[in-house]
Parts: structure tokens; sequence; C-alpha cells
């Protein structure tokens, strides 16, 4: 991927939404006090009876905004967003910085989780009307008048289960793949202009149905290893695919 525009990882448990109140505030400010984070609140809307209901959760930001954590309701959810044009992390560094924030929460507040989850997105270098074409008929076996009319945008879904080992536990693993071509626009100093580009999203969780509360920290890294190790060889089969 030439630019990858969000990481995201976390763990399912219960217990983890915290109130916005003076103690938790305290309590993670001590926590993170090393990572420049700062409180703030995530508005999120839950299903209660027949009713959606908009609240608050507590969340904690860096001041560019690039890096959250979100207390949400059974997840706590850590998010690399890239905010600036040369913002950039590769999935080594996330998954470092990840494991400690997570490893702190965990253990400050005695979670044990029941199910892991991990996924990116980014675009492809800059490619030709032909290359995008070329694309097309890779992914997509389309109907005549398609082909003779091509899609000027398009989007395919895949879904897989994998299965991995965590700590030499057998565990099955979703693994979503969203590729789309879509129009992006940056900013530069020139008007705005869009660009069509391809876009990889790629999606990777042990399975919902999972309720028992297996999943330690020490699982974590292990987790988030396989799923880069997945990643990787999916972008590098696409990359093969393209040539």
């Amino acid at each position: 991927l030439e630019h990858v525009f969000i990481y995201q990882a976390g763990i399912y448990a219960p217990d983890t939404q915290l109130e916005p109140n003076a103690d938790n505030i305290s309590t993670l400010l001590e926590l993170f006090k090393d990572k420049g984070f700062i409180p703030t609140t995530h508005s999120i809307a839950e299903v209660s009876g027949a009713t959606l209901v908009r609240k608050n959760i507590l969340s904690f930001e860096t001041p560019k905004k690039n890096w959250r954590v979100l207390f949400e309701s059974q997840r706590v959810n850590c998010i690399w967003q890239k905010t600036e044009k040369d913002d950039t992390i590769s999935s080594d560094q996330f998954i470092t910085e990840v494991s400690e924030i997570i490893q702190r929460i965990t253990e400050e507040f005695s979670l044990k989780g029941f199910r892991l989850y991990f996924n990116m997105r980014g675009i492809l270098r800059v490619l030709s009307e032909e290359e995008l074409i070329h694309v097309n008929s890779k992914l997509l076996n389309l109907p005549l008048f398609f082909k003779e009319s091509l899609p000027i945008e398009w989007s395919t879904r895949n879904l897989s289960h994998r299965e991995i080992f965590i700590n030499e536990q057998s565990e099955m693993l979703n693994v979503i793949m969203d590729v789309n071509r879509v129009k992006i626009k940056f900013q530069t100093p020139e008007p705005s202009e869009s660009k069509d580009r391809i876009e990889i999203g790629l999606d990777m969780s042990t399975l919902q149905t999972n309720i028992n509360q297996r999943f330690r920290i020490a699982d974590l890294q292990p987790f988030l290893n396989e799923t880069k190790t997945i990643s990787e060889t999916i972008l590098a089969q696409i990359g093969e695919m393209f040539q």
C-alpha cells in the first residue's frame, strides 16, 4: 500500500465502557502520562429496547488526534489514523504500541477478553486507466453490459475463515477483504483534485460466537503478528495479480 489511512486493533471484554468521571480520567491520565494522551468523550449510538440512544463514552487521544483509545461497550478500541500528509507508521510500530496500551489497560482493570481484532485500510500506488481496468477484470467477472460500458466505481467484499494458532491454541479467524475503486481527494497547494485509486481494506477477528473469556494480554501480540503476516501475504498476492 502506498498510503495506509487507518490501523485499528483491540480486545472485546465485559465492562470496558468507562464513564467520563473524575476518578476514571485521573486513573487513565496517570496510566498514560508518558503518551501525551488527553481525555475527551466520543458519541456512540446504542440500542435500548426499541430505541436508538446516543451516549457519550470516555476516550483518550493525542493532540494531533492520530491516536485514539475508545472505551466502548465491551470493547477497548485502539485506532491510529493518518491526520496529516506526512503521518506514517509501520504495522510493527502499530502492533508494539497497541500491545503496550492494552497491556496497561487490562492490568489496571483486570480485563479478560472473548474476542480479538485487527483491521487496516489504505490505497495502492497511482494506476493508469489501463491498469485500473486490468484490476477490474482480474477481480470481477461482469456481465457483457459492464464489459462494454466499463464501471467507473466498483467494490468487492470477500469473507473467509482461516485457522491460526495463538500461543499454541487453535483459533478460527474471520478474514474480510474489501477492494474498491474510489475517488480520493488530496489537499495540495493547487486546488484539490479527485483521483481514481484502488482502496484495500483488511479486517480480521476471532469468531464473534465465542463468549469464553479466554484471551489474556499474552495472546494479543501473537494474534497481531499472525494478522500482520496474513495482511502481508494478501497484499503481496494482490500486487502479483496486477503486474
